[in-house]
């Protein structure tokens, strides 16, 4: 790669594009970044912020219904859109995965949390799959309304 020349525009498919020839992509000039190149073994070959990205407006004879935007994320998980939330306490906790999961994505809990509060939250995601209650919380007939108003907070169950 000669100096001054952008890793996206050597690796891009976009090479030959008008919009690519004089593009400048500040942060992806100067040395290589190992990729993984022909590795079979590497998941990510190169991974890209939203400052290495410009998205430009053009004619395409891509179907939207057709198109294909999912991502490995690791050998065994594969997203269909390549999005995930940062594990920051002010971004993701379980509605934020849950969200997360049912629009494609990968939500990370963060860590901020007691063992017994994080055990907590990846128990209200995987309670939510797909929208279905595949693990119903029950309350039984002797349960005082107060244990019962303590589960409904819990689990955010309300109506």
């Amino acid at each position: 790669m000669s100096r001054g020349t952008s890793h996206l525009e050597e690796s891009s498919d976009l090479v030959g594009s008008p919009y690519m020839r004089n593009a400048p992509v500040s942060g992806l000039v100067d040395d290589p970044v190992p990729t993984g190149g022909d590795d079979p073994h590497k998941v990510a070959m190169l991974g890209l912020t939203f400052d290495d990205v410009l998205l430009l407006p053009a004619a395409s004879d891509v179907v939207p219904a057709t198109a294909d935007t999912s991502s490995q994320l690791t050998k065994k998980i594969r997203l269909k859109v390549p999005l995930v939330s940062s594990a920051m306490d002010t971004v993701t906790e379980s509605r934020m995965a849950i969200a997360m999961a049912r629009a494609g994505g990968m939500g990370v809990l963060h860590r901020n949390l007691p063992v017994a509060e994080q055990a907590g939250q990846v128990e209200m995601v995987k309670r939510s799959e797909a929208g279905m209650v595949t693990d119903p919380v029950t309350c039984r007939p002797d349960n005082t309304l107060a244990q019962v108003e303590a589960l409904c907070a819990r689990f955010r169950i309300s109506g």
